[in-house]
């Protein structure tokens, strides 16, 4: 009858048992209380992977979601016919599709994949019949669909979620990226959000520089989604327009780069750059004077402007630190 410090094993809405851990004189601290429950999530996560691992419906849900998405047409099909029967999904016609990466220096393969399994069910538990979510290759896939259109806020809270779930996981040293694509086609079209989302996903590892990427959603990234199809070798300081080169390298602190950008941004109107960028007319005038004398071209050419905008996304892309935010 001694006293007992008593942790609940719960993994994706589940209890699956208690850790009972003997505290006789009540001694523990609030350091061991948290490093008790720490230890409990890590089991409860084991033994909900260890009962999906024996559960032979989930293992075909798995291997059809594989196929739903997949590039091949007759593959797909089978899929299909498999998630006909479950009318929330065959008949939704808006289809989300998420893709999550995570780079972690010291953490095992099971590990990852039991943390991952974990946070995408903690986001979008899959209790609900609307979405199907896959693990493989230090990564994840959350597809979901609904009759109606799922807000970005709701998409980005999600995101939020899963990469706060990762953290808590597999320490802070972990790295997540996220990449959302959507498409109207239902399931038939949710390899080509799929895809889109791998597009987003490959945005939020090459623009980012920080520990954690913001989330990248395809409808956002404009002329950078078609840059990212260019194969990965092609990404490279060789490939930016020399003019843009050329700026970037009497640019060291990235202020002409930026000024560049906005001015482009905001299709050539001074004022417009100038009350983004809250500057004096006169201070945007000899930006824009250095960077003539930099690049050698004439910015009123429409023909320049579009070498340097596209120039200038390539190398945010190629070199993400090199334009500065000021």
């Amino acid at each position: 009858m001694a006293s007992r410090f008593c942790v609940p094993l719960f993994a994706s809405g589940w209890l699956l048992g208690h850790m009972m851990v003997i505290d006789t004189h009540q001694s523990l601290t609030s350091e061991e209380r948290t490093r008790i429950e720490l230890a409990g999530a890590e089991i409860a996560a084991q033994l909900y992977a260890d009962r999906l691992e024996t559960d032979p419906g989930h293992l075909e849900r798995q291997m059809k979601t594989q196929a739903l998405l997949s590039e091949h047409e007759r593959t797909r099909l089978d899929a299909l016919a498999f998630f006909a029967k479950e009318a929330n999904l065959a008949n939704a016609q808006y289809v989300v599709v998420t893709m999550v990466q995570v780079t972690v220096g010291d953490a095992t393969k099971a590990s990852i994949d039991i943390a991952l399994n974990l946070a995408l069910e903690t986001a979008n538990p899959t209790h609900s019949r609307r979405s199907l979510h896959l693990v493989e290759d230090n990564g994840a896939l959350l597809l979901q669909a609904d009759s109606n259109e799922i807000h970005c806020d709701v998409l980005q809270d999600q995101a939020d979620r899963i990469v706060v779930e990762l953290g808590r996981s597999l320490g802070r040293r972990c790295r997540v990226d996220v990449g959302i694509g959507a498409d109207h086609g239902g399931l038939d079209t949710a390899w080509l959000a799929r895809r889109l989302a791998d597009t987003a996903l490959f945005a939020s590892q090459r623009q980012s520089t920080t520990k954690n990427a913001a989330t990248a959603f395809w409808a956002d990234l404009g002329v950078d989604a078609l840059l990212l199809r260019l194969p990965e070798t092609d990404l490279t300081l060789d490939n930016v327009p020399a003019s843009v080169r050329a700026l970037h390298e009497q640019d060291r602190d990235g202020k002409l780069l930026h000024t560049m950008l906005v001015y482009l941004d905001h299709g050539g109107s001074i004022s417009s750059t100038a009350n983004a960028m809250h500057l004096h007319r006169t201070t945007l005038y000899y930006r824009l004077d250095q960077i003539r004398k930099a690049t050698g071209l004439d910015l009123d050419d429409g023909r320049n402007r579009l070498e340097l905008h596209i120039g200038l996304h390539l190398l945010r892309l190629v070199l993400p630190s090199s334009i500065s935010d000021r």
